[in-house]
């Protein structure tokens, strides 16, 4: 069979709108109450990938780390970005679908954490999160 570009387009439609519909139906799945959510992937990823981490090309010693949603529903989120006069640098913030933030600290020691809880409602975001921390 000969590919062409309609074909090929085609292909991506569908396999968009698929992946989509899955996604959706995870999240419906274990969508509590409370708007609070597991934040994973219909294959079990979680929704909050670290896409970046890069050293300031303008201020010595700041990192600058960029996490992203990679699902469609909002999530909540705490990062930690120490630095040599504070292991407890860092901070939470809420990602819609697809959204990206960067975070930085200065005087930075290179490491970094996250986690994250599917959070609809921002008025539930600590709620969530403490469903989830355990």
């Amino acid at each position: 069979m000969k590919l062409n570009k309609f074909t090929v387009l085609k292909f991506l439609a569908l396999t968009a709108s698929v992946a989509s519909f899955v996604s959706i139906a995870s999240y419906q799945t274990s969508v509590d109450e409370d708007g609070c959510w597991d934040a994973l992937t219909p294959r079990g990823d979680d929704c909050i990938q670290m896409s970046n981490a890069r050293w300031s090309e303008h201020s010595e010693g700041k990192l600058i780390v960029t996490y992203t949603n990679i699902c469609n529903e909002r999530i909540y989120f705490t990062y930690r970005i120490p630095s040599e006069t504070s292991s407890d640098a860092g901070g939470a913030d809420g990602l819609r679908g697809g959204q990206s933030k960067n975070k930085y600290s200065y005087n930075a020691t290179g490491q970094y954490g996250y986690s994250a809880v599917g959070s609809v409602k921002e008025s539930k975001d600590w709620v969530c999160n403490s469903k989830y921390s355990g």
